[in-house]
C-alpha cells in the first residue's frame, strides 16, 4: 500500500473524524486508550492492516565509547504500529497539539525503529469553540550528524510535515445545554 495515496484519500480523513464523533469529545469519561481502540477497528474496517497497540522497546543509546548499551528498567510505549505503511501513530487527548507531542513522534523516528513515517492525532479534549481532532503527518528523511569539541558525533534526522488538517467541529454537530435556572436546561 502507498502510505502518501492512503493519507490523502478521503476514507483516511473520514476514519479519523468518525473516530472522534463517535466517541463524544464532550464526554468527559473518554480518554486516548477509547480513541485508540475505536481508531484501530476503523483503520481495520477500511484498510485491513496488521497494526499492533502498546508496544514497549527497551530503551538503548549509544554510549561514550560508541557502544550500544540498553538503559536498565527503561522503556519506551508506541500507541500504534503499522509496519504494512512504515508508520509509527502517536494518540493525544489534549487541549491542543504540542511541541513536546511533536518531539515524542519525532524521537521514535530515529534510527532505533524503521519506520519512515509518524501520524500524530489529537483527539482535542473539550473547549467551548472548538472541538475538532488535529492531525500532523511526518516524514522521516536523510540522516545527519555534527560532532562535538570532544570529537563524539551525533546524529539526526530531517523530518518534514508533509500533511495537516483537522476534523469538522464536532460542536457544529451536537447540542449544547445551558442552565437557565434551578433545575432547567436550555438547548441552544
Amino acid at each position: 500500500m502507498d502510505f502518501k495515496k492512503i493519507i490523502n484519500d478521503v476514507s483516511f480523513m473520514r476514519i479519523i473524524q468518525s473516530t472522534y464523533f463517535n466517541l463524544n469529545p464532550k464526554n468527559p469519561n473518554v480518554t486516548e486508550s477509547h480513541y485508540q481502540e475505536l481508531l484501530i477497528k476503523n483503520l481495520n474496517i477500511i484498510y485491513n492492516f496488521n497494526i499492533f497497540q502498546e508496544i514497549s522497546s527497551q530503551k538503548k543509546k549509544t554510549g561514550i565509547n560508541g557502544d550500544i548499551l540498553c538503559l536498565r528498567n527503561k522503556t519506551q510505549r508506541y500507541d500504534i504500529l503499522i509496519d504494512d505503511i512504515s508508520t509509527i501513530i502517536e494518540l493525544k487527548n489534549l487541549s491542543d497539539i504540542t511541541d513536546e507531542s511533536r518531539n515524542q513522534l519525532l524521537h521514535y523516528l530515529t534510527k532505533e525503529t524503521k519506520y519512515k513515517y509518524g501520524i500524530l492525532i489529537n483527539f482535542m479534549k473539550s473547549t467551548k469553540k472548538k472541538l475538532v481532532a488535529q492531525v500532523e503527518v511526518f516524514e522521516k528523511g536523510v540522516e545527519y550528524g555534527m560532532t562535538d569539541i570532544y570529537n563524539d558525533h551525533y546524529s539526526n534526522y530531517h523530518y518534514e510535515l508533509i500533511k495537516s488538517f483537522e476534523t469538522e467541529n464536532y460542536n457544529d454537530y451536537s447540542l449544547n445545554y445551558t442552565k437557565k435556572e434551578d433545575n432547567i436546561f436550555e438547548i441552544n
